[in-house]
């Protein structure tokens, strides 16, 4: 079993939001139709609908409650402690909470964020064995869902590069007109490093953001 790794945080950061030195010390119907006019009749329909009850999805669990108190988070510590537990019930649940918090950052504020990125950071951390694969694969779902926030799917990204770094290279010829500024970035920088052409040149130079990209782009059409 391969060991993951995390793109690193400083002490700063950390203690701040976990004073811990180890985050894993932490501990983690009606129906609108008539029944049946006989005993046994209703005794099938009152079957029937509390089955449909418990297989109904839980609409208040509590990876949602802990990742609304990461939300909730303000400035000058406010809702600091809640959130501070909400982390640690989320680093108990392991890499099952990895693909809801990377999910949450959508409209999140900044602090909010900065909060997942650190939870996500310890849940990765807590545990030296962590399942490679268990951790990877949301994060690739993760940056293929371009609906996500851009920060959520750079930062799942930049995990790719250092843990799976033949997939996330594969990836980057489908990033050169992606929503997500720091991704497009990353892949016209990729395809400038191959010698485009001039045609292939110019389709940068139309999805380049970056104004140091479209002078070096710029340049480069000169030349040629």
């Amino acid at each position: 079993m391969m060991k993951c790794a995390w793109p690193r945080w400083d002490s700063a950061q950390r203690s701040c939001l976990f004073p811990t030195n180890r985050i894993s010390a932490l501990d983690r119907a009606s129906s609108g139709e008539e029944t049946v006019r006989t005993s046994q009749g209703c005794h099938v329909n009152a079957f029937l609908i509390s089955g449909m009850l418990l297989l109904a999805p839980t609409a208040d669990t509590p990876t949602d409650r802990a990742i609304s108190d990461l939300r909730a988070v303000g400035k000058e510590g406010a809702g600091h402690d809640k959130a501070q537990a909400a982390a640690a019930v989320l680093v108990k649940q392991g890499p099952n909470a990895l693909e809801p918090i990377l999910r949450s950052f959508n409209n999140a504020t900044p602090m909010a964020r900065n909060w997942f990125r650190m939870t996500i950071d310890a849940i990765v951390t807590a545990d030296s064995n962590a399942d490679r694969k268990a951790i990877v694969e949301p994060c690739k779902a993760a940056v293929r869902d371009t609906k996500l926030d851009p920060s959520a799917r750079a930062f799942a990204y930049d995990y790719l590069v250092i843990n799976d770094q033949a997939f996330a290279k594969s990836l980057l010829p489908d990033f050169i007109n992606d929503p997500s500024v720091d991704l497009r970035r990353l892949a016209i920088a990729d395809r400038l490093a191959a010698s485009p052409t001039t045609d292939q040149l110019k389709a940068l130079f139309d999805a380049t953001r970056d104004k140091d990209q479209a002078e070096q782009i710029a340049k480069l059409l000169k030349e040629n």
